[in-house]
């Protein structure tokens, strides 16, 4: 019985029709159970539901209490408990396809939000605690070493409820690495430390030691020798602040990592590994209220906004149309089928429908965040192409992003878009950085904003801090596609101060960066409108 993780980015076709989901009877009970963050969306009974968000709760306080984590929870996280297998079925195979029917639970993030679907009749399978573990690390260990990561992750996937109500058990022995790594051994925790495993070709036995070991290095500071894992926080701060990780190894352990190694070692081959008990301060249980029954439109509006950010993204336009029928202001419908028709190039009907989100929104942020995230995405877009963005677009989408913040000063999303607004030649960086800088603080998974950030002290002439956010943020999270965003962002950051300086009368410090960025532009047509700007201001 195993959980799938889908990758942050889905590939999402614009048209999808083989599936034809059904839309759930129209006397089914579905209900909604909102604790802060995390929003559970059921048909299955009223003690199910709150059992699974006991579990998640008593997960969460675990991580705040025995790893001493913030678990900061910036972005909702929709957890979609199916009543049993044939409520499941659909959805699962919309995203996963056919004959995986072993697939119990799924995981995916999104920037704005994380989605969860179980099973509920089999419970909560520990991928989607070993994701979810992933994301609460991820909020508070800022350039999280990818072993450190992987290991917590791992070792939080073994979590179990207690009998009690307060009673939580943790470390599990995890069968399948003891046995890999009694048959093939350690590697150095130096090359625990550098390894690449998405570097590696499919099927390399390496990348299975690189999790076995993760997990057993973690394993054994927190359960094994707790005296050693006290060091664990002092070495990410040293790391943090760029000190040679050996010297920083020693300074927080007490021992080099030869010493440590054989210790390791010696706790693999002693064959005894012991799961720990602990009773929590609290759960939290006592915050879950009882679920809401749920009217027939935001049943299918939820439902649809799920299928949209799937290959069944057509399907979920069926059912958000029809929650419309019902409701013609469920602004987060509306909002969503506008996302769907922009998707498959009918930007004008997607227009109408914004406008048409927003002014049902009333108190809801999601519409207004939506909204500017989609238009300020398309005018970075053509940005990186040379175009220039007017300054009335620019205005329009600070004014929704502002609105968004307005309604939700805690959520991430708003502050992301209004920064973003400010990447553009002749806008102040200095304005972005502070709101980029907001929603870095509360989110700092948001690798987005990370490489936003890249960008903006680039042109606001922080060379060093755009380096820095790249080497102690963007690298170590191991993700390529913002990696080489953020690369490209020292390039255009060049392009965009340069051309600040020209238009301030700078003129050879302005060209002086354009000519550093030429000579590292990939992007043809930002490169012609370099080539032609130094063309024209030399004349």
């Amino acid at each position: 019985m195993r959980a799938l993780v889908i990758p942050i980015l889905l590939a999402i076709s614009p048209v999808h029709s083989a599936l034809a989901i059904e839309r759930p009877p129209a006397n089914e009970r579905w209900t909604r159970t909102e604790i802060g963050n995390l929003v559970i969306v059921s048909n299955a009974g009223d003690r199910i539901v709150r059992g699974v968000a006991e579990n998640l709760l008593r997960l969460r306080q675990s991580l705040m209490e025995v790893s001493k984590l913030e678990t900061r929870s910036p972005i909702p996280t929709y957890v979609y408990a199916f009543r049993n297998e044939a409520s499941f079925d659909p959805y699962r195979v919309a995203i996963v396809g056919k004959n995986r029917q072993n697939v119990k639970g799924i995981f995916f993030a999104l920037s704005d939000s994380n989605r969860i679907l179980i099973q509920a009749d089999v419970g909560i399978d520990d991928v989607v605690y070993h994701e979810f573990a992933h994301y609460f690390i991820r909020n508070t260990v800022v350039g999280i070493p990818l072993w450190l990561d992987e290991g917590l992750a791992e070792f939080y996937s073994t979590f179990s409820p207690g009998g009690g109500a307060r009673s939580v058990r943790l470390g599990l022995p995890n069968k399948f690495h003891l046995s890999f790594l009694q048959e093939h051994g350690l590697m150095t925790l130096p090359e625990l430390f550098a390894f690449e495993p998405l570097e590696r070709p499919s099927g390399d036995l390496r990348v299975e030691q690189f999790y076995g070991e993760s997990w057993l290095f973690a394993h054994y500071l927190l359960v094994g020798n707790p005296k050693r894992g006290a060091g664990l926080g002092p070495f990410l701060s040293l790391l943090y602040e760029g000190q040679p990780p050996a010297e920083s190894f020693e300074k927080s352990f007490g021992v080099s990592m030869q010493d440590m190694q054989a210790e390791l070692n010696t706790y693999l081959q002693r064959g005894r590994y012991s799961a720990v008990a602990y009773t929590l301060s609290e759960t939290g249980t006592r915050e879950i209220p009882q679920p809401k029954e749920m009217p027939r439109d935001e049943v299918l509006a939820s439902l649809g906004d799920l299928l949209v950010h799937t290959d069944a993204r057509q399907d979920g336009a069926i059912f958000l149309e029809e929650s419309i029928a019902l409701n013609p202001r469920n602004a987060a419908a509306l909002a969503d089928l506008a996302l769907v028709q922009f998707s498959v190039g009918q930007p004008e009907a997607a227009e109408k429908l914004y406008k048409r989100s927003i002014e049902a929104a009333g108190s809801d942020y999601r519409p207004f965040a939506w909204y500017s995230n989609r238009l300020v995405a398309d005018m970075q877009k053509k940005a990186r192409e040379g175009e220039h963005i007017a300054p009335d677009a620019i205005a329009k989408v600070r004014e929704l992003a502002s609105r968004a913040i307005q309604l939700a000063p805690d959520d991430p999303n708003g502050y992301a878009v209004l920064g973003a607004t400010y990447t553009f030649p002749g806008e102040n960086p200095s304005e972005g950085i502070k709101a980029s800088e907001k929603s870095f603080q509360i989110a700092p998974a948001r690798l987005d904003v990370a490489a936003d950030l890249v960008l903006l002290y680039r042109i606001a002439g922080r060379g060093k801090a755009s380096v820095s956010m790249i080497d102690q943020v963007i690298r170590p999270s191991r993700n390529e596609r913002f990696l080489t965003e953020a690369k490209d962002n020292l390039t255009l950051g060049d392009y965009v101060r340069g051309m600040n300086l020209i238009e301030s009368g700078k003129k050879s410090e302005g060209e002086a960066l354009l000519q550093r960025a030429l000579e590292s532009v990939t992007n043809v047509n930002l490169k012609h409108q370099i080539v032609t700007v130094l063309a024209t201001k030399s004349r």
